[in-house]
């Protein structure tokens, strides 16, 4: 289904659509799967974006921030709604990531995220290029550990978060996501991690 948006009327639309397929598809004896993006909605509803280390929202990139609560209760109501078509699966398209598709950051430093570093390092941050240039200079350091920590811990809890929105309607739907290159070393928690915490207890 592609994106999802924020425009009621639209997504009664798709979900119409979609309960007819997944039943079609059904009837048919075979197993019915729902595809879409995690982070990526393209409207301009005021959900905070993923930012890159000059404080701008990433180009070409529509994705929001797993750490903003009111994005994760959206995507939320959707994972309910598309369980309760009772799909065999529901997969994530390749945007649980970081990566910001034009390669000039690493992370998110959005605000959130600025936060989040500011209580684990116990002190502030100004000049988030300098910091960007700090951490990503020379050997290990407790910049690059807690952009690492908190970028991870935020794709986890979303993961996790969606998995039980999930099994709170049908526990028996299986979950997954396309792996991207950079979950590998670059965004804190690799793509074995995020499979198995949305695996849940499904095989």
């Amino acid at each position: 289904i592609d994106t999802l948006s924020t425009d009621k009327a639209y997504m009664d639309r798709i979900y119409n659509i979609l309960r007819h397929a997944i039943d079609c598809i059904h009837s048919a004896g075979l197993e019915a799967a729902v595809w879409f993006w995690a982070l990526r909605i393209m409207d301009d509803e005021p959900f905070t974006r993923l930012t890159d280390c000059t404080g701008d929202r990433c180009r070409r990139s529509h994705r929001c921030c797993p750490l903003d609560e009111d994005f994760l209760q959206y995507m939320e109501s959707h994972l309910k709604a598309i369980a309760a078509m009772h799909p065999d699966l529901i997969l994530f398209d390749d945007d649980l990531t970081f990566e910001n598709y034009t390669y000039e950051s690493i992370g998110c430093f959005c605000k959130l995220h600025r936060t989040r570093m500011e209580e684990l390092l116990e002190e502030s941050i100004t000049d988030t290029e300098a910091l960007y240039r700090t951490m990503f200079s020379g050997k290990p350091n407790k910049y690059r550990s807690a952009l690492l920590k908190v970028n991870g811990d935020s794709l986890r809890n979303y993961a996790i978060r969606m998995r039980k929105a999930v099994d709170s309607v049908d526990p028996t739907i299986r979950m997954g996501q396309c792996g991207c290159v950079t979950t590998f070393d670059q965004d804190g928690v690799d793509s074995f991690t995020l499979s198995k915490l949305l695996a849940g207890k499904t095989k």
